[in-house]
């Protein structure tokens, strides 16, 4: 069966002709909400799409369909019967909301790993209130006691490694050992939050077009996928260099893996 683009007016079936003018065909989405996109921009009356319908690229602004509904490639939109077509100023605006979501996500999470930390920092205090001394102290726990642990029932602590020990007959200092010990797996577990946080993986873009465009700038990450997938058999097998000259005949395969993986 030959497939033909469904849009109004538009000619574009596959073979060799849409070959050369780097035409793709795209399936209907099966997500409910984009498929039902899809069918309100094509407009067509008592037609409902079937497995063989497509709509190829050509009614995208960048030849590819995004899964984000605030961008404007969600549906198709550039139809030759229609006079309007996506303004520069539109497809600005587009492009500066992609970038402050992804600025207020990366916001939020720093302000919930600060949250964290606190949490778990008065959870710390309130544990070993048994080495308070001072009366003013003492205070301070029972006060945070009450505002932090009462009005947050569900506090996550299951990872926060304390022994509450509490004995009003028997107090004394805590091991200096002990102490320098849990200082220590705290400033370890601070810096490889930090390591993570700062380490470049695909995993930051994956399934996600607006950090695809934000980093890459390819329009979406299928299309960064597609690029992987051809570049990936070469970069397995190199050639090595110094300066103009090389010191092999032939390819040679990479002897190590090195500190990142071919797709990072």
């Amino acid at each position: 069966m030959v497939i033909q683009c469904v849009v109004f007016k538009c000619s574009n079936r596959q073979g060799s002709k849409a070959k050369e003018k780097d035409v793709s065909f795209f399936r209907f989405p099966k997500d409910r909400k984009k498929r039902l996109a899809w069918i309100r921009a094509i407009n067509r009356d008592d037609w409902t799409p079937n497995e063989y319908s497509r709509v190829c690229s050509e009614h995208f602004v960048d030849s590819w369909h995004s899964d984000d509904p605030t961008d404007i490639n969600y549906r198709p939109t550039l139809f030759a019967y229609k006079s309007q077509q996506p303004s520069e100023s539109q497809t600005a605006r587009n492009e500066r909301l992609g970038k402050r979501n992804l600025l207020q996500e990366f916001k939020g999470q720093e302000e919930k790993e600060t949250l964290t930390l606190k949490r778990h920092h008065d959870f710390s205090l309130f544990s070993h209130s048994y080495c308070c001394t001072d009366s003013t102290t003492t205070d301070d726990v029972s006060s945070l006691t009450k505002n932090t642990f009462i009005s947050n029932p569900d506090l996550p602590v299951d990872d926060v490694n304390i022994k509450i020990l509490k004995d009003e007959g028997m107090q004394c200092d805590p091991d200096p050992l002990l102490v320098e010990n849990m200082a220590l797996k705290k400033e370890v577990e601070e810096l490889q939050k930090e390591v993570i946080r700062h380490k470049w993986s695909f995993q930051k873009i994956s399934d996600d077009d607006s950090k695809t465009r934000f980093y890459t700038g390819l329009p979406s990450f299928a299309v960064f996928m597609w690029l992987f997938s051809i570049l990936h058999p070469k970069a397995e097998r190199m050639k090595y260099w110094s300066g103009q000259n090389t010191d092999q005949s032939s390819d040679r395969k990479r002897a190590s893996a090195g500190s990142l993986d071919l797709i990072d």
